[in-house]
């Protein structure tokens, strides 16, 4: 088969990525494109920042047919082990537009991104190791469930990048690393001085179970603790850490957080993924037991975030944070 799959440009590492960390990233490839999109203007989705370069709504309908084509090649692989794909060339680059309707976009998206993860649920022993030849090389469902992660987060990070060229930007946003905490697994985390960030996350810092939480995209989670602030003055009996967070930030404009923005500490440099959905675990923050209080969807600008890592090194309490639209 093909060699593990990396990327210097967008640091994927699929040696980094288990099965079913790839399966339920594929299952949520919709939702991680709505994160990315979120309040995109609507001249903006089929909108080229320059004559080489797709539009996001193109970029999304490619998302889409490289979980689509995954997924047939590997049924197709499975049916006859070893058989040849036909040899198609790259297609031109069409010089018109192709527009795209957003909610058609996510309708398909959605579509696909299901039936690939069930498909790839579903396989056994052997079946991952069978697929099609491609250009020589082997392409089996335990790279092709891999090589879809890597478009997607690859793709992520190309809209980001056009939504700045378009003039759709956010920040630098500055604050203060005010508190770092870890923990064995589960909540609370205690809080540390200062940690080091590697790829996977804060040293010293698990996940009690992995069926939500630790993908790669997940590696770090992040909070404000002026909204902590807000929520303890209403009466809820929340802290630093209490939620599950790594990085309580303070004086971050949280309301203005989306995917796509790069935050750095120091050398640290994290690249923000989705908002974290909250869960029953951390229902004690909250003195009805409402967990739902910090959902992005019903209370924008209260929601922990997720962040991917870009460049791991050392932090520590007080530092500078600074959040941007590009790496800097």
């Amino acid at each position: 088969p093909p060699p593990n799959e990396t990327c210097a440009d967008c640091v994927f590492d699929a040696s980094r990525w288990t099965r079913q960390d790839a399966i339920r990233t594929i299952d949520n490839a919709a939702g991680l494109v709505r994160y990315a999109t979120e309040g995109l203007a609507a001249d903006h989705w089929n909108t080229r920042p320059a004559a080489d370069t797709w539009s996001i709504g193109e970029y999304v309908n490619h998302v889409r047919e490289v979980i689509e084509l995954n997924r047939i090649g590997c049924e197709l692989g499975l049916a006859e082990p070893g058989m040849a794909a036909p040899v198609v060339g790259e297609p031109p680059f069409a010089p018109e537009v192709t527009t795209h309707d957003p909610a058609v976009l996510f309708d398909h998206l959605e579509t696909q991104g299901d039936r690939a993860a069930r498909f790839f649920a579903a396989l056994e022993g052997e079946d991952w190791d069978r697929g099609m030849v491609v250009q020589g090389d082997l392409w089996p469902p335990a790279y092709a469930i891999t090589h879809v992660c890597h478009d997607l987060f690859h793709h992520l990070a190309d809209i980001a990048d056009i939504r700045v060229r378009l003039g759709d930007t956010v920040g630098p946003l500055e604050g203060t690393l005010e508190s770092i905490n870890v923990s064995g697994g589960g909540v609370p985390k205690s809080t540390v001085t200062a940690a080091t960030v590697g790829p996977s996350g804060l040293d010293g810092d698990r996940q009690a179970t992995r069926r939500h939480h630790g993908r790669p995209w997940q590696a770090v989670s992040l909070w404000s603790a002026d909204v902590i602030d807000s929520l303890a003055a209403d009466g809820h009996p929340v802290a630093a850490g209490a939620a599950g967070e790594n990085l309580t930030l303070r004086d971050v404009e949280w309301r203005r957080l989306r995917a796509g923005l790069v935050l750095s500490i120091g050398e640290v440099r994290l690249r923000l993924s989705s908002p974290a959905a909250p869960c029953t675990k951390v229902s004690g923050c909250f003195s009805d037991r409402d967990h739902t209080r910090i959902a992005h969807d019903l209370h924008p600008g209260t929601a922990r975030w997720y962040a991917s890592v870009l460049a791991g090194g050392d932090i520590a309490v007080g530092d500078v944070v600074t959040i941007g639209p590009v790496e800097s």
